[in-house]
């Protein structure tokens, strides 16, 4: 407190130094950490992600601060997710087959290529989605179609750990999911 002469005593304005310099401190610690792992965690499956999830995660969880993006990286690899058709004329005769997205990307452009990825991912949130979108527009590509045969292809992408460990490699070909989605009938072809 104060002396006779009305100063405070050094000890005191030492320790109110001190304790002001730990606050100072800590709240800098704590910055620095909420801020690497706001950083850190849009891109939780990155190499640096998975180092830090022991910590990353129960802190973004408690503070709800997790938000799932999706980056398209210059060269991703195959589509995770396709539709594949099969054009049928008379008699079950196969008139034509395909898949959208292609691949390989028949566009110089990646952009075009992301549009469709993002348009087959849209195609496989339903089951009734396939179906109604692309029967109709493969019945108007194709006049002499009968019938049109849909599958619902889905591959398993490698975790980060089995390719930088050679276990896998991105569009391998492993762990493809191949699901009939559809036979359709052109309209007033049947």
């Amino acid at each position: 407190m104060e002396n006779g002469s009305g100063v405070l005593d050094l000890k005191e304005k030492k320790s109110a130094k001190k304790g002001r310099v730990g606050a100072q401190l800590a709240l800098s610690v704590f910055l620095i950490f909420h801020f690497a792992m706001l950083v850190v965690a849009p891109k939780r499956d990155s190499y640096l992600g998975e180092l830090v999830s022991p910590v990353l995660d129960p802190y973004t969880q408690f503070l709800e601060i997790l938000v799932p993006w999706s980056f398209f990286a210059p060269e991703p690899g195959p589509p995770p997710v396709y539709v594949e058709w099969e054009i049928l004329g008379d008699e079950e005769k196969l008139l034509s087959r395909g898949q959208i997205p292609e691949y390989p990307s028949p566009f110089w452009n990646r952009e075009r290529q992301n549009k469709r990825i993002v348009f087959t991912r849209f195609l496989m949130g339903e089951e009734k989605r396939i179906d109604a979108v692309m029967v109709p527009y493969l019945c108007k590509q194709y006049p002499d179609a009968v019938s049109i045969r849909l599958w619902r292809i889905g591959h398993d992408v490698p975790s980060l750990t089995d390719v930088r460990e050679g276990r896998r490699k991105i569009g391998d070909g492993e762990g493809i999911e191949r699901r009939v989605a559809a036979h359709g009938y052109c309209e007033g072809k049947r």
